[in-house]
Parts: C-alpha cells; structure tokens; sequence
C-alpha cells in the first residue's frame, strides 16, 4: 500500500512503528495502510470497518454497520486495549464521535489513543473531549512529509507515559 489522502501519513506510521511491540492488543477504527503497520508490529490486532469495499483483507478486520447516536460500530471488542487508533469512521457515515459512547469500555489506564485527522474541527474536538474525560495528556504529530497532505494527528497518553515520553524512563 502507499500513502494516499485517505490513509495515515508516513509521520504518523514512522510513529506507530516506534510505538508498538509483538503482542500489545490494539484497536482500530477503520482499517488500511495503518492495519499493515499493527500486523507488522506482531500485534494482537483488530480492526474495526463499516465499509466492505474499504476493508484491508486480513482475518483481523471486523466488517460491521454503524449504529445509535451518535453512530458507532455494532461490534464492540472488550478492552482495555494498549492501542488505539481512531481513524475512522468517515464524517459522511456519521463522524467518530460514537467512540464516546464506547470509550469506557476500550481505555484502559495505559491505553494510548491516537486521535488522526485532527486538524478537522470534529476529530479536534472529540480528541480533547477524551482526553478531558479519561485525564490524558496531548502530544501532538505535525505533518512533515508531503505525503502528510498537511493532517496532524493527537495522541493521548496517561501521564506517566508522557514523561516517559518526554525524557528517557
């Protein structure tokens, strides 16, 4: 797969390949070039997509509608999970802001949430919301590629982790 305007940037998958390690459960809304990187990574992957004809064809990916208010997945996977990333799904089917409705469920207390497209006004919102609601930190990636078509991401992490992030631990 290569990066296109609909996939993650190589920023955020230089990022995600730092990030993680053989056997972390992790959790994706959507799937894609960013489904490619977990399964690299050795993960214990899902991936969540309520699009049949975008689907990344592996055994991980979980084809399910959108449902409730605001619209989430119908499959909810148990967490915690040490992972997740947010990419979907689409403002057209109803934003990403149903992961509220779930994130009770999915965060863990060492759980990173990786929020991409933040430089749209919903998914900037919805990643303070999360952090405000679950006591994140915010560390920003910034575009530095120009396969980045100018998108930032926001990752969220626990307090601990973000020191750990900011010198060596």
């Amino acid at each position: 797969m290569e990066f296109t305007r609909w996939t993650i940037g190589p920023t955020l998958a230089a990022y995600l390949r730092e990030l993680l390690r053989p056997g972390m459960r992790t959790l994706e809304c959507g799937s894609g070039l960013s489904t490619a990187i977990f399964l690299d990574a050795g993960c214990d992957h899902i991936a969540l997509e309520n699009e049949s004809r975008y689907a990344f064809q592996h055994p991980c990916v979980i084809v399910t509608p959108l449902t409730g208010t605001p619209p989430w997945y119908s499959v909810w996977p148990r967490g915690p999970f040490d992972v997740i990333l947010i990419d979907g799904p689409a403002a057209a089917t109803g934003g990403r802001w149903g992961f509220m409705r779930a994130a009770g469920d999915l965060i863990g207390q060492n759980t990173v949430v990786i929020i991409d497209d933040v430089n749209r006004r919903d998914e900037n919102a919805l990643a303070s919301a999360i952090a405000r609601a679950f006591g994140l930190t915010t560390l920003e990636v910034t575009a530095k590629h120009p396969k980045d078509y100018a998108r930032r991401a926001r990752i969220l992490l626990p307090s601990e982790l973000a020191q750990c992030a900011s010198s060596e631990c």
